[in-house]
């Protein structure tokens, strides 16, 4: 369970179309429902996207992942079980996620491995978007003290937890099932 009031704003938030900074179980991310085009949107704007370049999408459970990609393949969900660092996989089987967060027609999606991203996006009850909190072509912010100011700025609430942690994190491996080589291969590592 979320800390009582501090989790109330988050989903609140959430409902309701805005976008929320939030530490994620890799880097800090602009987060916002899976689901709202709108609120997509205000995230594509503010990191200077296009709308086609696609969004990490995070989910709290194999369970939550089922419930919205059909047909994963056996040797990804075999490595989303044992993998033991958060990776993301890239999806074509999708429904009811905003095909904004798509990068032709493909969804990224990610099981967490935070307590606290796992009993938000639990409370809230659906995916969530949690693309890194940089603007595009700007380095991601390793911790909290490195996101830009422009950022901060621009999104409508920020949670207030991990600001004073130093230890930097690297987003996730992302994978695809390669259906010529049958193997997963790796874009990111």
């Amino acid at each position: 369970m979320l800390q009582n009031n501090l989790n109330l704003e988050i989903i609140d938030s959430l409902k309701n179309g805005k976008i929320v900074l939030i530490p994620t179980d890799t880097i800090w991310g602009i987060a916002c429902d899976a689901t709202n085009d709108r609120a997509i949107k205000k995230i594509v704007k503010l990191k200077n996207l296009e709308e086609d370049e696609g969004l990490v999408i995070l989910v709290s459970s194999i369970e939550m992942l089922h419930k919205y990609v059909q047909n994963i393949h056996p040797k990804i969900d075999l490595l989303l079980q044992y993998y033991e660092k958060p990776v993301t996989a890239i999806y074509e089987n999708v429904s009811d996620l905003s095909p904004i967060a798509a990068k032709n027609g493909k969804f990224a999606i990610r099981i967490v491995k935070d307590e606290f991203c796992e009993n938000l996006i639990n409370e809230f009850g659906k995916p969530i978007i949690a693309t890194s909190a940089n603007t595009k072509n700007a380095q991601y912010p390793s911790y909290f003290g490195k996101i830009n100011s422009d950022i901060l700025q621009g999104v409508d609430y920020i949670v207030k937890i991990r600001h004073d942690e130093k230890i930097p994190k690297n987003p996730s491996p992302i994978v695809f099932y390669d259906e010529k080589s049958k193997e997963i291969s790796f874009i990111r590592e």
